[in-house]
């Protein structure tokens, strides 16, 4: 009789499709792929007290929802089935985490498969009728085909794939090459440890269990701190095939939510000339409590939610993760995030059996006090993700540069901070990216929090086209410099900075907004100059307002605007500079030059250019009483403008 050793690890904990745990749930065990028959022999940990009816931790546990672990006997691999909090059947994969003879067992929810007793112990590949790996370069060559691998797409391949890595890792490291034109079947995650060299141009690695991916770092009992997990790995090549299922026609096996590549706790990791394909509810990679990692003219192609509630569908193909609970697949919960990431010359968007990613690269957990430290995606493409194109959700001293963004349901580019963790952030550049068709959030925008400011942000050269929202907004977004871009048919106008103090908006081009041209609302301080506003479908060239802060303060200098639907520049802050601007109504709908409200008292309008409109003095200066006065202290009348 074999024992095997089951449970107890952070990965044992059975929850819901939301991530929530479920004590005191009745567990059956199937043995997995035995044809669905339940698992007997099942004993406590000393291996001789049986267990009748398995159960998770209750509500009064330290874990509530863990197996505590449990030993099977004679079955190396299981299937955890239980009901969730629906009543839904769920079913987990689960290799055992230890074996009567040599070799290790994977764990957890996606644990690798089991490695062959005795299988590859060193350099040397110590296994029965395997000849020498070869050296080159002065490191060793880890060939999967040389430890029984196939390559065909039809065997199952995962022990020799092990068996590859496993040997590399005992060797101190080496490359394990994958030869061109294999398909290579893994029924778990490869585990890939420090040191070691991936070459898989050519070939292909697909997932073939229904709730786990192909390629990580760690077993699923592993725990490190900080980035103290296997690091120093490489990835040159392959196409890495999530093997998603597909309703429409049956095609795919995977239906989990599983990532296809997931690097945890660790540093200096590079992934390069990569294809991930057909990804299922996760990942394509997740970069998790990562220091430098690179991941450099890749392919993301093609993306599916098959959880039951449609609740996966903003997954990225690339994450940027932390380590907490709920959002890493292994300890320590340390709140450790990623730092030093590029993302460079990636492409991202369908394959040809499944659609758009919800977002290409981006973050959407956090812990209070930790940043995802100088974070770089450039000269990337991005077409149609479902939600937003980039995601900056606690990104600082990082660059957004030079990516080119289309058909995004929701913002192209969006830099956040979460009420979850309400903390400012700081320093970061968005410059150079192209971005057409983004939905009805914006082109480009910049969102802090009330008790939260983003700070030090520069929107600078990018040019956004045709989306239903804003081209480019900020919310609580204090000294940001927008410069220099060009916003066109935006729907929901050209620029708009909310509570926004001390915003730079200057030389900007806005033609055909849908609303005001430039929009400044509650931001105290802002400089608003040297812009031109060609046309708007409603609204103003140019509002300085309100918003749930007063503001106030501005300067609007040196502005050209045209054609706008009412007034060139509207005023209803008070405190504010309007002088040198050109206002010309030029075949379009405006009612008037400038125009201020009651509200905006103090306020000095002077040396504006309203000629050549066909306007009266009065409709050309539309001021509410005695509110704006010119450079004498006198109302305006026209004062010091040209009407």
């Amino acid at each position: 009789m074999a024992l095997y050793t089951y449970g107890g690890t952070p990965s044992d904990v059975l929850t819901t499709t939301g991530g929530e745990a479920l004590p005191d749930c009745p567990v059956t065990l199937r043995v997995a792929g035995g044809g669905g028959e339940v698992a007997g022999g099942v004993f406590e940990a000393d291996g001789t007290t049986p267990i009748r009816v398995l159960l998770s931790n209750g509500p009064g546990s330290s874990a509530p929802g863990a197996l505590r672990t449990f030993l099977v006997e004679d079955v190396p691999a299981i299937e955890y089935e239980y009901p969730d909090a629906a009543g839904r059947i769920v079913r987990r994969y689960r290799a055992a985490r230890e074996t009567p003879g040599p070799g290790r067992q994977g764990a957890g929810p996606e644990g690798a498969g089991p490695t062959e007793a005795g299988a590859a112990a060193g350099p040397e590949g110590a296994v029965p009728s395997l000849t020498e790996p070869v050296d080159l370069s002065g490191q060793r060559v880890f060939d999967p085909m040389l430890f029984g691998a196939l390559g065909d797409g039809v065997a199952d391949d995962t022990a020799a794939v092990q068996a590859a890595f496993d040997a590399a890792y005992a060797g101190g490291g080496g490359i394990v090459f994958f030869p061109p034109g294999g398909t290579y079947n893994v029924f778990t995650f490869v585990v890939c440890r420090a040191n070691t060299t991936v070459v898989a141009h050519g070939a292909t690695i697909r997932s073939i269990h229904a709730t786990t991916g192909c390629f990580r770092n760690f077993y699923g009992d592993d725990a490190f701190p900080s980035y103290a997990g296997h690091s120093h790995i490489r990835v040159y090549g392959g196409t890495w095939d999530g093997n998603a299922y597909r309703a429409a026609d049956g095609s795919g096996v995977v239906t989990g939510t599983t990532n296809i590549m997931t690097f945890i706790h660790c540093s200096d990791i590079l992934v390069k000339d990569a294809v991930f394909r057909d990804c299922s509810g996760a990942h394509g990679i997740e970069v998790n409590a990562v220091d430098g990692c690179r991941i450099v003219d890749c392919r993301f192609e093609g993306f599916t939610d098959n959880t039951p509630d449609q609740s996966r569908v903003t997954s990225e193909a690339v994450q940027l993760d932390i380590a907490k609970s709920g959002s890493s697949a292994i300890g320590e919960f340390d709140g450790t995030a990623c730092r030093d990431i590029q993302i460079t010359g990636c492409w991202f968007g369908p394959s040809a059996r499944l659609g758009d990613w919800g977002r290409a690269v981006g973050t959407h957990a956090s812990v209070a006090g930790s940043y995802f430290d100088r974070i770089t995606v450039r000269d990337c493409e991005i077409t149609g993700a479902y939600d937003t194109g980039i995601l900056a959700l606690y990104w600082r001293d990082s660059v957004i540069s030079g990516n080119r963004i289309s058909g995004t349901g929701a913002a192209g580019i969006h830099a956040a901070t979460a009420s979850s963790a309400p903390q400012g952030c700081r320093c970061l550049t968005v410059t150079d990216n192209i971005i057409d068709g983004s939905g009805a959030d914006s082109g480009i925008r910049v969102a802090g929090l009330a008790n939260a400011l983003w700070s030090d942000v520069v929107i600078r050269g990018n040019t956004v086209r045709a989306g239903t929202g804003y081209g480019v907004r900020t919310d609580y977004a204090s000294g940001t410099v927008m410069e220099g871009n060009r916003i066109t048919g935006t729907g929901g106008g050209g620029i708009l900075a909310q509570r926004s103090d001390r915003i730079t908006v200057t030389g900007n081009s806005v033609t055909a907004a849908g609303s005001n041209g430039i929009n400044i609302a509650g931001c105290s301080g802002a400089l608003v100059a040297n812009n031109l506003i060609d046309g708007t479908v409603a609204n103003h060239g140019i509002m300085i307002g309100v918003a749930s802060a007063p503001g106030g303060n501005a300067t609007v200098s040196g502005n050209t605007i045209r054609a706008a639907a009412s007034a060139g520049i509207r005023v209803t802050s008070p405190g504010c500079l309007v002088t040198g601007n050109q206002i010309r109504k030029d075949g379009g709908t405006t009612v008037t030059g400038v125009s201020t409200a009651v509200t905006a008292t103090g306020c000095v309008i002077a040396g504006n250019d309203l000629t050549g409109n066909g306007w009266t003095a009065a409709t050309a200066l539309l001021v509410a009483g005695a509110a704006a006065l010119d450079w004498s202290g006198s109302t305006v009348s026209p004062g010091h403008n040209l009407c």
